[in-house]
């Protein structure tokens, strides 16, 4: 589970035991391979339902690790969506 922690995205187990805080202004869950899409600098679009727009992107493993570095490029997504 994800949930705000000191500002920055942070993740919980089932029992809702902090497992990693992040340097992150926002995160989405782990995909099946264990990576998490992650962003530094995005902002909320403002619409319902918001979209996250501007900054850097990249994936983390779930030991919080890069896996792929922050970039103002669309390549984590793209990975992060794929189905391989």
């Amino acid at each position: 589970m994800r949930s705000w922690r000191e500002g920055k995205v942070a993740f919980y187990d089932r029992r809702l035991r902090l497992v990693l805080a992040t340097p992150y202004d926002w995160a989405f869950p782990f995909n099946a391979r264990g990576d998490a899409l992650v962003c530094e600098g995005c902002r909320s679009d403002g619409r319902q339902p918001a979209a996250m727009a501007g900054g850097r992107w990249g994936l983390i493993d779930r030991t919080g690790r890069l896996v792929l570095p922050l970039a103002e490029t669309d390549a984590a997504d793209r990975r992060y969506f794929s189905r391989r």
